[in-house]
Formats: structure tokens, sequence, C-alpha cells
């Protein structure tokens, strides 16, 4: 599972890890159980004001 969060607003700035979560999961053999990606997380608490750690806790449960 990959979370990721980051000051950028736009989800393609997150190309790169993804990418290399992807190649990570298939060289190891790995079963992707899903990616959540957070734009727009800059200063402390920033998250708290949307609905991603919801997203990330229904995530979590399902594993």
């Amino acid at each position: 599972m990959l979370l990721v969060c980051g000051e950028e607003n736009s989800e393609s700035a997150f190309n790169g890890i993804i990418s290399t979560y992807k190649l990570i999961l298939s060289n190891q053999k790995w079963t992707d159980r899903g990616q959540l990606v957070v734009p727009g997380v800059l200063n402390k608490g920033d998250i708290l004001s949307t609905d991603y750690l919801i997203c990330a806790e229904k995530m979590g449960s399902n594993i």
C-alpha cells in the first residue's frame, strides 16, 4: 500500500514515486493493496481539513 502526501496540488507531481512503487511491487512480487495520493499538504494539520484520513482508515481496514 502506498500512502503519500505532499505540497504540490497536482497529483501528476507524484508520478515518480508511484512509478517507483510499481517497480518495487513487480520486483518483489508483492500485491498492490492500493494507493492514496494526497496533494496540497504543506502545513501541519492541512490533511485534517480533507477526507483523506477517512480514506486511509478504510483502506487499512480492508487489508
